[in-house]
């Protein structure tokens, strides 16, 4: 409350020293990577100087902590999903079948976006390989949320059934 009253940075400082250990950690634990996490632990509280006046937290410590643990969390799946985009034979739910070629797998999986409707082909190219939420898909589509979940849904689906 302080800082979002006055702008004074040294009570943004002190929110910093006091909430940036539990923050590396919650960042450690999901990466498994101290160097990338102390990285994201840093540039959680870069988001959250640039969004603190979006928090009401009514002078709760807790809530502030919750607060900054989500940016975390966010902040480090959008990471992975950058870092490390999910390979057709790593997605969710799709079975083994046994096939051992990961050129196989990438011919069918293109084969199988490239024949999907632009919706779920372009929501499924955003989320997993370009690393953007719900919420951005939506802001940069123009679609809803609920139809940037369905769509993703749509995609999974076709992806799944292909490549049995």
């Amino acid at each position: 409350e302080s800082y979002q009253r006055t702008g004074d940075r040294k009570w943004f400082v002190l929110l910093y020293e006091r909430h940036y250990l539990p923050i590396y950690k919650v960042c450690n634990k999901l990466l498994r990577d101290s160097a990338s996490a102390e990285d994201l632990a840093h540039d959680t509280f870069v988001n959250a100087l640039e969004a603190i006046e979006r928090f009401d937290g009514k002078g709760d410590g807790v809530n502030f902590a919750r607060w900054l643990a989500t940016i975390a969390r966010n902040s480090c799946r959008s990471w992975i999903r950058r870092k490390r985009p999910l390979l057709p034979g790593e997605m969710p739910d799709i079975p083994d079948n046994g096939r051992t070629q990961p050129t196989h797998l990438f011919r069918e999986a293109e084969a199988i976006l490239a024949a999907m409707d632009e919706g779920p082909r372009r929501c499924w190219l955003m989320f997993y390989l370009e690393g953007y939420s719900y919420k951005e898909i939506s802001e940069r589509t123009g679609y809803s949320e609920t139809e940037v979940k369905k769509y993703l849904r749509i995609a999974r689906e076709a992806l799944r059934k292909g490549l049995r």
